[in-house]
């Protein structure tokens, strides 16, 4: 994580302007996380099918389950503030039918900055979906109009 942050920062100030970052799955997890640690140098986060929730019923639920019985507190309170959403504006695309996560366990809360998009479509093949590719763009165009003037 201090790496991405570091590459963030580094962007950020290399291009004069906060950076959007887009991810997919754990991508886009690790996305909203970097977002909480640097959110003056992101302009918004987007995750595709990214879970928030953990552990993420999968067929290795029991596994992640029986695992934290041996988390201490602290780490169960960061898996927790996983769901939290960043400081910055959040598009999180879902789908119901994305048949390797529980669409569940990436659905964020309702709250001021989130925007929550469904779509159909499976997990492996979302970033190969053409409206997912429209609502991507259609974001990062908005933040690009609002966002000329270097930070």
């Amino acid at each position: 994580m201090a790496d991405l942050q570091r590459q963030i920062r580094d962007l950020a100030d290399t291009t004069g302007r906060p950076v959007s970052l887009v991810g997919v799955s754990l991508g886009g997890t690790t996305a909203r996380q970097a977002a909480k640690c640097c959110p003056g140098d992101i302009a918004r986060v987007i995750t595709l099918v990214s879970p928030i929730r953990m552990p993420v019923v999968t067929p290795l639920a029991p596994l992640a389950q029986a695992a934290a019985l041996l988390w201490d507190a602290e780490e169960l309170r960061d898996l927790a503030a996983i769901a939290e959403p960043p400081a910055v504006p959040l598009t999180a695309i879902i789908s119901r039918d994305d048949g390797i996560i529980d669409w569940e366990a990436s659905r964020p809360a309702p709250a001021e900055n989130v925007e929550v998009v469904e779509v159909s479509g499976s997990h492996m093949s979302i970033c190969t979906n053409p409206e997912v590719q429209r609502i991507v763009a259609d974001r990062l165009a908005r933040r690009q109009k609002r966002s000329d003037t270097p930070k």
